[in-house]
């Protein structure tokens, strides 16, 4: 008897056309796929994005050393454990050594620190002078410094070697909550600017930001994570006086060679510094640029080595204008 389950050509033809079906099926569906995903991405990647493109390009400044001792909620570290070799081998000094340490402020050609008079801006309703001379420099056990490169100088050529900082080349205001850079004593791993904020408590906190944010095409942008900042350390510590330091000027020479570091772009991010704080009354501008500015509005050129950067004598105009410029709460 013959196979009944011959195959005709009707049948193939058949067959054929319900593969083409399918596979028109089969792209079609993966082609809707596609443009579904491509539409959702292109929509996320817009909205995060946005205030990347108000930005604009930044070149990051600084020196060499990276160091760092020491949305917005306050995060609960508690289940970091201290490490206890580290712990141990940090270096303390006691009150009595750090007022014996001889801080001498070398001449320049600027005026002595003492004699000069800053922009300085507070809101005299909360705060008012604490001295009207230069604070021990036990001072500064509890401060603390965060910025870029040059708060970092800061710490690194003043001579005083208890001075803390959350600080490192090239931090900006966009970095803060991203960035794992910076040590923490009795700590061990690397923390964000915003972790090693929550993890720590200072009197006195001075910030100072800037120069790696001259190149944003929006100030606004700059002056809303400033500001963050600024909450996120009095959600921690309400009771903190918080210092927000004027950029320090750059050379003239510095300033006319360069297509971002201008003068006049760094005056123009002062005056929006200084209406941030006037609008939130309840931090100090902190005109430090006055302790190290010339006559013509420059950083003197014998003040740097690459007209950006403060040497040691001129970072020590800054802490002692920090001495002689502090505040405390009514």
């Amino acid at each position: 008897m013959k196979s009944t389950n011959r195959i005709t050509r009707e049948d193939i033809i058949r067959l054929k056309l319900k593969k083409k079906r399918k596979i028109r099926f089969i792209i079609s569906t993966t082609l809707c796929i596609l443009l579904i995903l491509g539409i959702v991405g292109y929509t996320v990647v817009k909205k995060h994005s946005a205030k990347d493109a108000m930005k604009g390009g930044q070149i990051d400044v600084g020196i060499q050393a990276d160091i760092g001792i020491g949305h917005i909620s306050r995060i609960d570290y508690s289940d970091i454990a201290v490490d206890e070799e580290i712990a141990t081998t940090v270096p303390v000094l006691d009150p009595e050594t750090i007022s014996a340490i001889e801080f001498v402020v070398p001449e320049t050609s600027l005026a002595p620190v003492e004699e000069i008079e800053g922009n300085n801006w507070y809101n005299d309703a909360i705060f008012e002078r604490a001295s009207e001379e230069p604070v021990d420099l036990n001072y500064f056990t509890s401060s603390v410094f965060i910025g870029d490169s040059r708060s970092e100088g800061l710490i690194l050529y003043s001579g005083l070697p208890h001075l803390n900082g959350f600080c490192y080349k090239g931090l900006s205001v966009d970095k803060l909550t991203s960035d794992q850079n910076i040590y923490i004593n009795g700590y061990s791993g690397k923390y964000s600017c915003y972790q090693a904020i929550s993890m720590t408590s200072y009197d006195s906190y001075y910030c100072m930001f800037g120069i790696n944010e001259l190149g944003w095409v929006s100030i606004d942008a700059f002056i809303e994570d400033f500001s963050a900042m600024l909450d996120h350390i009095l959600s921690v510590n309400p009771d903190a006086i918080i210092y927000v330091e004027s950029i320090l000027p750059v050379s003239k020479e510095g300033s006319e060679s360069s297509d971002v570091y201008k003068q006049e772009r760094i005056n123009e991010f002062n005056t929006k510094i200084l209406e941030m704080c006037m609008t939130r009354g309840d931090v100090i501008y902190l005109d430090i640029a006055s302790a190290v500015m010339g006559e013509d509005g420059y950083l003197p050129s014998e003040a740097s080595g690459d007209g950006i950067h403060c040497n040691a004598d001129y970072c020590k105009r800054v802490i002692q204008y920090i001495r002689c410029n502090t505040y405390k709460k009514k």
